[in-house]
């Protein structure tokens, strides 16, 4: 009787194990979908990035991190073009901010660099030169070592 019983709790554990396991997946995915974007410039050069779509994501972007891998950036996703505004609050990585619109083409670079301890009136603001669809925040440097520029065109697969 003990074995049935032991059989029994084993299923159910391994069982909840298992479903704990897939809801991770799934979690994790939809709070960080990938893009791969690539920029067109002298040489091709892409950067795997965690996507920020939805407003709370936005909000969040970058902050409270430490390190960005050379290779990955953080792609923010606007429904419709629009001129947008972006700013280093808790944000300890000097960026690479880099304004895309509609047809895919760099507008404008910003680099940004981290401010600790300024209040938020007082943070600079990087925004846009026109509408944009996508904004691709990299560590600070790669467009100029990779001569991305404004009007350099990229392609985004999600």
């Amino acid at each position: 009787m003990f074995d049935k019983l032991w059989v029994k709790i084993t299923a159910i554990i391994i069982g909840i194990v298992i479903l704990i396991i897939i809801a991770f997946m799934i979690s994790t995915d939809s709070v960080n979908p990938e893009a791969l974007v690539t920029f067109q410039a002298e040489q091709e050069v892409s950067f795997k990035c965690e996507v920020a779509d939805t407003t709370s994501e936005r909000s969040q972007g970058l902050m409270d991190r430490e390190t960005l891998a050379q290779d990955a950036g953080m792609l923010f996703v606007f429904e419709n073009p629009q001129n947008v505004t972006f700013w280093m609050k808790n944000t300890l990585i000097p960026l690479d901010i880099v304004f895309i619109d509609e047809s895919g083409k760099v507008v404008n670079i910003a680099q940004a660099n981290p401010e600790p301890g300024v209040a938020d009136s007082d943070l600079t603001r990087y925004s846009s030169d026109r509408p944009v669809k996508w904004v691709l925040e990299v560590n600070q440097g790669l467009c100029a070592n990779n001569l991305i520029m404004p009007g350099t065109q990229i392609s985004i697969e999600f």
